[in-house]
C-alpha cells in the first residue's frame, strides 16, 4: 500500500494542494462557530447566511486559484 505521504504525492499535485489549502482556510470550520454566530447575532438566518457565504467564497477562491495556476502553467510550458 505505501505510506500516506507517498500516496498523496502520487495523486495530488502541488496546485491541487494549494487550491485545497485556500478552500480549507475560508470555509466555516465547525458547528461551534455557527452556534456562536447564531448566539451572538440572535438570528438563525444570519448564521445560515454566514455558512453559505463562507462556503461559496471558499469554493470561488479555490477554483480561481486552481484555474489561474493552470493558466500560468499552460503559458509557461
Amino acid at each position: 500500500m505505501g505510506n500516506l505521504s507517498s500516496i498523496l504525492v502520487s495523486h495530488i499535485s502541488p496546485l491541487v494542494g494549494l487550491a485545497f489549502l485556500v478552500i480549507y482556510m475560508f470555509y466555516t470550520p465547525c458547528l461551534a462557530t455557527v452556534a456562536t454566530i447564531r448566539q451572538e447575532s440572535r438570528s438563525i438566518s444570519f448564521a445560515v447566511f454566514s455558512v453559505v457565504f463562507s462556503l461559496l467564497l471558499a469554493f470561488i477562491l479555490g477554483t480561481t486559484v486552481y484555474q489561474t495556476g493552470r493558466l500560468i502553467l499552460l503559458l509557461v510550458s
